[in-house]
C-alpha cells in the first residue's frame, strides 16, 4: 500500500493507476478491514511457511497509506461528479468508509483530514448555478483570461507563437514583456 501512494505522487502514474480497478479495490479492502477492526491478514508462503502480514483494525500505517494513495489518486478526475462516476463504474461506494475514517480514532490528523478531503469530493452537493452578472454584457461574462509568465532569457519566440494561438481561439492573453 504504501508503494502504490508513493507511485501515486507522479501525475504521470496517477493516470495509470487510477485507472487499474483491482488497485482501487485492494486500497477500498485495506480501508475495510481497518474500519472494521478486522484481524490481520495471514500469509502462507512456499512451503506453508510464513506468518502475520498484517491489515485488518491494528493497522493504522497501511489505512493512512490507503487514504493518502485515494487521495493522491483522486486528482485525476477534473471535478466532483467525474470522481464519483469512476468509483460507480468499479462497484466500489467508497463514501461511507470516508465518513467513518474522517472520525476513526486511530488514525492522525493528517489520515483524517484525507478522509473528509475525500468524502467531501465524493458527497453530491446541490449547489445552485453561479449567479450572472448582468452589468456585463453577456459575450463578456464567461470570456476566458489567461496570464503568460516566462523566463526572459528563454526562447520568447515560442511565448509569442502560443500567445497568438491563443488570442485566435478566443482567449484574451496577458504576456510579460
Amino acid at each position: 500500500v504504501a508503494a502504490i501512494a508513493s507511485m501515486a505522487i507522479s501525475d504521470k502514474n496517477k493516470a495509470i493507476l487510477s485507472q487499474r480497478p483491482r488497485i482501487l479495490r485492494c486500497l477500498f479492502q485495506v480501508l475495510s478491514l481497518f474500519v472494521d477492526d478486522a484481524p490481520p491478514i495471514p500469509y502462507r508462503g512456499i512451503g506453508g511457511f510464513g506468518g502475520i502480514v498484517g491489515g485488518g483494525g491494528q493497522d493504522m500505517e497501511s489505512a493512512e497509506y490507503a487514504i493518502e494513495a485515494l487521495q493522491l489518486l483522486s486528482f485525476v478526475s477534473e471535478n466532483d461528479a467525474d470522481l464519483r462516476q469512476h468509483y460507480k463504474v468499479i462497484g466500489v461506494d467508497i463514501l461511507p468508509l470516508m465518513k467513518r475514517l474522517a472520525t476513526h480514532p486511530k488514525l492522525s490528523k493528517d489520515a483524517k483530514q484525507g478522509a473528509q478531503y475525500l468524502k467531501n469530493r465524493l458527497e453530491e452537493k446541490s449547489v445552485p448555478p453561479p449567479a450572472v452578472d448582468t452589468s456585463i454584457p453577456s459575450e463578456m461574462a464567461y470570456k476566458k483570461h489567461l496570464m503568460l509568465s516566462y523566463a526572459w532569457g528563454c526562447r520568447k519566440e515560442l511565448v509569442v507563437s502560443l500567445h497568438e494561438q491563443l488570442t485566435s481561439l478566443g482567449v484574451e492573453v496577458w504576456r510579460d514583456e
